[in-house]
């Protein structure tokens, strides 16, 4: 009886260390997946970052043509040759 006890106590021991290994293998290469996502995640924001600058640049120098357009069309119409009243 002692024996049998002994052997279901050793059982119970080792079923037990074997699911903790294992969750604790399982946890571990989620952890690594992870990490390999959220180092994907940094490149691709530091990628679109600079993607991103370019678009302002862009956006910034149509700004400013617009904005020397509009001055033009100004001075075209009330500048050159018109007299005021």
């Amino acid at each position: 009886m002692e024996r049998t006890l002994r052997n279901t106590l050793i059982g119970a021991f080792i079923t037990v260390l074997v699911a903790f290994v294992g969750a604790w293998i399982q946890l571990n290469s989620r952890i690594s997946i992870l990490e390999v996502q959220v180092q994907n995640d940094h490149n691709l924001f530091m990628d679109n970052g600079h993607d991103m600058k370019e678009l302002k640049d862009k956006v910034t120098d149509i700004q400013i043509k617009v904005t020397e357009l509009g001055t033009r069309q100004q001075q075209d119409e009330y500048g050159h040759g018109k007299e005021y009243q």
